[in-house]
């Protein structure tokens, strides 16, 4: 219970403090959504070490409730700010859902969402800050720059090879090496065809079954 209290109040004090954030001006559109997003993945990933995963469950139904009554009220405003078509914010707590539901292991959900939350979130930032239309590239409505996939990638990489060593996985002979090296660039096709913030669920979803399998080997 302690634990639960704890995870969800330091979800809600990130809320709070990106709200009034939002209204004071210091962080507006895709960059402040996508450092909320950052923050609440890096703390969330640590959530399997001192809390179980029916826990991590609940927390994540509270949040899509929260977030649907959020979205519909306009109450928190950092994390909606974003003028393209969307349901990442949503998507993002039924993702975290989904990671705790079918990840056989700590390590193993913490680099899923490390993917939504740095690769991702830095892919955005560097994307919209050094990104430009003579090096970019259009699936369906969606545009990306190449600088945002690489940086996509680059992070992808970092993140999982953090979690491999602590996985006990620091050999990068056979099944795992091939998995370091395809993994970030499948996922990094998939953030990019991925619409409407669906890479939320489709990334890590194929971060955790790889994994999953990886661990039985």
């Amino acid at each position: 219970m302690l634990t639960f209290i704890i995870a969800v109040t330091g979800i809600g004090l990130l809320l709070v403090l990106s709200e009034l954030l939002w209204r004071k001006k210091i962080i507006r559109g895709e960059y402040g959504r996508k450092i909320v997003h950052m923050i609440a993945g890096a703390f969330i990933a640590s959530w399997p070490y001192f809390m179980d995963f029916r826990t991590i469950q609940l927390i994540a139904i509270c949040a899509v409730l929260t977030l649907l009554v959020s979205r519909k009220f306009k109450v928190f405003h950092a994390i909606h700010d974003v003028k393209r078509r969307t349901y990442g914010e949503l998507l993002y707590p039924i993702s975290i859902l989904l990671i705790a539901s079918i990840a056989n292991a700590d390590w193993i959900f913490s680099v899923a969402v490390l993917f939504i939350a740095l690769a991702d979130g830095m892919a955005a930032i560097v994307g919209r800050k050094w990104g430009t239309k003579k090096y970019s590239y259009t699936i369906g409505s969606t545009n990306k720059t190449l600088i945002g996939t690489t940086a996509y990638i680059l992070f992808a990489y970092v993140v999982l090879a953090i979690g491999l060593v602590i996985g006990g996985r620091d050999t990068l002979l056979g099944s795992p090496f091939l998995i370091f090296v395809w993994l970030p660039l499948f996922c990094s096709f998939l953030e990019a065809v991925s619409p409407y913030g669906t890479d939320n669920i489709t990334a890590p979803a194929v971060v955790v079954l790889l994994l999953n399998i990886l661990l039985l080997t």
